[in-house]
């Protein structure tokens, strides 16, 4: 999977029912990010993206 076009696509939305700010891709659904504000969520998101 192309780790450019997951970044490219990926979307930030609060969850109510999560309570938290949610960041995913529809591309690869197994890499998400969710925390108390976006950008933390986005920090998680991009971390989960290294390597």
């Amino acid at each position: 999977m192309n780790k450019k076009a997951i970044k490219q696509t990926a979307l930030a939305y609060y969850s109510a029912e999560e309570n938290c700010y949610i960041v995913e891709s529809p591309l690869f659904e197994m890499i998400i990010g969710a925390a108390e504000t976006e950008k933390e969520a986005w920090d998680i998101f991009n971390g989960s993206q290294k390597n």
